[in-house]
Order: C-alpha cells, then sequence, then structure tokens
C-alpha cells in the first residue's frame, strides 16, 4: 500500500471543528467516535500537521477568559465593599456584618488566583540538636564495625517519623 500523499483531515470539511476538539483536549477515540468517517489513526496523524496558530489562539483565548473571570469578580468585591460602605451610613450593622463576609471571601478568592495566599499547609520539621550530636556520636562509634554502621544509617534513612515515635515508646 503506498503511502498517502495528502492527510484526510487537511481535506476533510470539518477540519475546523476536528481540529478545535482536538485542541480543546477531547480524546482521539472520542472525537473519531464523534465525526464519521474519521478515524483515530488519521487523527493522530493529523495531529502532527495542527497549526500552532491554532494552539497558541486556544490559550490566547483561555487567558482571556480567565482575564474576564478575574475582572468580573473584581466588579463584584468593589459591589460588595460597596454595599459595605451603605450598610454603615445607614447604621445597618447585620449588613454590614454580612458586606464584611462578602468582601473578604472575594479579597481571599482573588489573592488564592494571584498565588498571594496558598492553602496548601506548610510544616515545617525541627530537628533536635541533641539528636543530631547523639546521632554523630554513634555514627563514630560505629566506624570500626562498617556493617553494623552501614545497617544504621540505612534504618535511620528508610525508617518512618512513625516507626521512630513507636520506637521511643
Amino acid at each position: 500500500m503506498a503511502p498517502r500523499s495528502r492527510c484526510t483531515i487537511c481535506q476533510d470539511p470539518r477540519r475546523a471543528e476536528i481540529e478545535q476538539d482536538l485542541v480543546r483536549g477531547a480524546g482521539l477515540r472520542p472525537t473519531a467516535a464523534k465525526y464519521p468517517g474519521v478515524s483515530r489513526f488519521a487523527l493522530q496523524r493529523h495531529q502532527k500537521h495542527l497549526d500552532r496558530v491554532i494552539i497558541q489562539a486556544h490559550q490566547a483565548g483561555e487567558v482571556l477568559r480567565a482575564d474576564g473571570l478575574l475582572g468580573e469578580l473584581r466588579g463584584i468585591t468593589d459591589r460588595a465593599r460597596g454595599l459595605l460602605a451603605r450598610a454603615e451610613r445607614a447604621g445597618d450593622l447585620r449588613g454590614a456584618a454580612t458586606a464584611i463576609r462578602e468582601c473578604r471571601g472575594c479579597l481571599e478568592l482573588l489573592a488564592r488566583l494571584s498565588g498571594e495566599l496558598q492553602s496548601n499547609p506548610v510544616v515545617n520539621i525541627a530537628i533536635a540538636p541533641e539528636w543530631t550530636a547523639l546521632r554523630g556520636r554513634i555514627l563514630v562509634a560505629l566506624e570500626p564495625y562498617s556493617d553494623a554502621r552501614g545497617a544504621v544509617v540505612k534504618a535511620l534513612s528508610e525508617g518512618s517519623t512513625e516507626e521512630v515515635g513507636n520506637a521511643a515508646r
């Protein structure tokens, strides 16, 4: 069988829709199933032909969408601030408290999206200097006994903190 001289997807009248599906991340099989007469192998070959401009345009569209959502969130934040000011002027403590909560929520979301606020906890583990000194003394004492020293080093590096805690009890 002679190799194809032309890509069947490039010649397909549905090329733009097919490429949009591929750029959006639809799988080869679902895309092939969606378009009668298109095989996943043809799609796989065509991916090499996908115009970089299409991919860049999709990425630019995502950036514009994200910017639009951020702008909308900033607008909601501004409205919440306006409601807070109105509630304070009216002496409405309940309304002011509600507006403060909404402002806080909006600001928290903006901070998370911008990376200024991270929700992943940071755990700092402090190793007592006494333990470091003791470990050093043990390893120095085991120097003449290379097999035992190797076993201790291996046990110290492989053991979990739970095992160490249980051994101390």
